[in-house]
C-alpha cells in the first residue's frame, strides 16, 4: 500500500484544488451553452475535488499525527460521497468556528445529502427509470434553475477553500507541527482524530 510522507501528501491539496477550479471554469462554459444536466455533471465533480483537497489536508495532520489509517485513506480519497461528505464538512466547521452553528457537525443530515448529490450526478449523465416506469434523459431532468442554484453554491465552496488555502494551508509549516499541538487541537474542537470526520 502506497504511503506518503507528510509533505508530499500535503502537496496533493494544490492538485486537487487546481482540477477543483478548472471544472468549475468548463462547468460554466457548458451552463452559458445551455447544456444544464452536463453542467451539473462537472458541479459535482468540482465539489468532489474539493472535498479530496479537505481529505488531503486533515489526513496530512493525522500523518503528523502518526494516526493516519492509509488504508482508511486510500478508501476515502476515492470514495465519490465521501468526498462530498466532506466539503459539507469543512463548510460546519467554518460555520463552528465562527460561530454561527452551535453543533460541529450532523453526520446523518450530510451522509443524506451526499447520497442524493451522487443520485443526481449520475441521473445528470445517464439515461434513467423512474418510479413510475418511465424513462427519461438527464436533459429532461435537469431545469436552468436547479443548475444554476448548483452553481452559485459550488462558488460559494470555492471561496471557502481558496481562502483556507491563501490564509491558513499556504503558511501551514508541516516541520514545525507536533504531536502534542495536534492533541490539542482536537481536544479544543471536542473530536478525538479529526481524519475520522465526514466518515461513513
Amino acid at each position: 500500500m502506497l504511503k506518503l510522507s507528510p509533505e508530499k501528501l500535503f502537496k496533493g491539496r494544490e492538485k486537487a484544488l487546481n482540477n477543483a477550479l478548472e471544472i468549475y471554469e468548463d462547468a460554466k462554459i457548458l451552463f452559458d451553452a445551455k447544456k444544464w444536466a452536463r453542467s451539473f455533471f462537472l458541479i459535482q465533480i468540482a465539489t468532489e475535488e474539493l472535498g479530496k483537497y479537505g481529505i488531503i489536508v486533515t489526513s496530512t495532520i493525522s500523518a503528523i499525527h502518526g494516526s493516519l489509517d492509509w488504508r482508511r485513506f486510500w478508501r476515502r480519497f476515492k470514495d465519490h460521497k465521501n468526498k462530498t461528505r466532506h466539503i459539507l464538512l469543512l463548510e460546519d466547521l467554518h460555520s463552528f468556528i465562527y460561530n454561527s452553528q452551535k453543533e460541529l457537525i450532523n453526520t446523518e443530515d450530510n451522509t443524506k445529502y451526499a447520497a442524493l448529490q451522487e443520485n443526481i450526478k449520475m441521473q445528470s449523465l445517464y439515461c434513467d427509470v423512474d418510479e413510475n416506469g418511465t424513462f427519461f434523459t438527464p436533459s429532461e431532468l435537469m431545469t436552468k434553475e436547479l443548475c444554476n442554484s448548483s452553481l452559485q453554491l459550488l462558488s460559494h465552496r470555492i471561496e471557502l477553500v481558496t481562502s483556507f488555502e491563501k490564509f491558513v494551508a499556504k503558511k501551514f509549516t508541516l516541520g514545525k507541527l507536533k504531536k502534542e499541538d495536534i492533541d490539542a487541537f482536537y481536544k479544543e474542537l471536542g473530536i478525538s482524530e479529526l481524519a475520522t470526520l465526514g466518515e461513513g
